[in-house]
């Protein structure tokens, strides 16, 4: 039977060589004890669950910092304010301000600066960490890089800017009218053939070099404009699972999630189609019985048991004195967990009460740990005052 102290403050924090000891220690009295700790797992689940928790409650830029049986923190932005958050299996969080972050613009906020810089017959595209901007000015066409602050980077000349309006024109001037996902055909003047949507209606235009549709056909079907669900839809069935849309402001989704054993931070279009995809780490897929068991022994529990079943883990231990039932699927998300009752055994401190009350005094404790690689044995009185300390073996690894 494992064997704990818990609540032996006085006597820990009144000696340094006690704190520095091995939470397993054996009582001159057989005691059986629970450690006031928290078993720290994925409550609730997976990385995306909380990267997809944080950004329902308004936080975006989110990075990972911490994931694991013992622990889950991530660094993220809201209001002006970069957080540390960090999730307890109890369900509690806690955050705190590490730094400041930058307001993110939109699309129309990046045309809008564009145009004060002097920039005409703009066309914008999101592409996944930056937006890539062609532009006239002063005659000239120019690429240019703006970051989501509004930052301009660089700025490429790519051309002049003619009276006969370039495909980035057209772009410009059909967005202006309703359509999408433009696709040109042809580029050859005197006239531009182009696919482009118009709400639900696939169309092939025909336009002259000023810009004006000559004619138009229907030539199929567009899929609408998806929601958060859909995304989510649109990716299971490419085979990610695992999925959190970490930043649903439009004109493009951000998601984080699995594929095999890799995660991936995939940028989508409005109507579903990837832009973007970068490998940002590994699935953990699932965990063994002994690093269930570790990572509660760590934690603090005692009279720990873990059956393994195909699908999930069910473990039994004491916590604050209180058998706790948990079930956890392979992954280590939480199934299930509720309380038992009282574990057996006293602390410290309500046992003296009891011997007191038994009519006993001057009453002593002994207590067995590792002090580096030596095993001491200390014995103190009933006022955490140490009485005598000696070595009485070796400690193994």
């Amino acid at each position: 039977m494992r064997q704990a102290v818990h609540s032996f403050s006085r006597i820990i924090w009144s000696w340094t060589a006690a704190r520095q000891m091995v939470v397993s220690c054996l009582l001159l009295i057989a005691v059986t004890a629970s450690a006031q700790a928290q078993l720290n797992i994925q409550i609730g689940g997976s990385e995306a669950e909380f990267r997809q928790w944080l950004a329902r409650e308004g936080y975006d830029r989110i990075d990972t910092n911490k994931i694991g049986l013992s622990s889950s923190s991530f660094d993220a932005c809201k209001d002006g304010k970069r957080y540390r958050v960090k999730f307890e299996w109890t369900g509690k969080v806690d955050r705190k301000v590490i730094g400041n972050c930058r307001s993110v613009l939109d699309e129309a906020a990046v045309r809008k600066q564009l145009r004060q810089a002097g920039y005409r017959r703009i066309t914008i595209e999101d592409r996944a960490g930056k937006f890539l901007a062609i532009g006239c000015r002063d005659g000239d066409r120019y690429r240019v890089e703006v970051n989501y602050y509004g930052d301009i980077g660089r700025e490429r000349r790519i051309g002049e800017c003619q009276d006969a309006l370039s495909p980035q024109d057209i772009t410009a001037r059909l967005e202006e009218q309703g359509y999408d996902r433009i696709n040109f055909t042809n580029r050859q003047l005197p006239r531009y053939v182009a696919e482009a949507c118009l709400r639900r209606d696939r169309m092939e235009l025909v336009i002259n070099q000023l810009g004006d549709i000559v004619s138009s056909r229907r030539i199929g079907a567009c899929r609408g404009a998806l929601d958060r669900d859909g995304i989510v839809s649109r990716l299971r069935e490419d085979g990610y699972d695992d999925i959190a849309v970490i930043d649903a402001r439009l004109p493009r989704y951000v998601v984080s999630a699995c594929k095999g054993p890799m995660r991936f931070e995939v940028t989508l279009n409005r109507w579903g189609e990837i832009t973007n995809q970068v490998r940002t780490g590994r699935c953990r897929t699932e965990f063994t019985a002994a690093e269930v068991e570790e990572s509660m022994q760590n934690s603090g529990y005692t009279n720990i048991t873990v059956i393994e079943e195909k699908d999930r883990f069910i473990t039994r231990g004491c916590q604050d004195r209180r058998l706790r039932h948990v079930v956890l699927a392979r992954n280590g998300k939480l199934i299930e967990e509720r309380e038992l009752g009282r574990c057996n055994g006293l602390e410290i401190d309500d046992l003296g009460d009891v011997l007191r009350k038994r009519g006993l005094s001057r009453l002593q404790f002994s207590v067995e740990g590792c002090e580096g690689s030596q095993r001491v044995r200390i014995r103190f009185d009933e006022f955490a005052n140490r009485i005598s300390k000696e070595p009485i073996g070796r400690c193994g690894n």
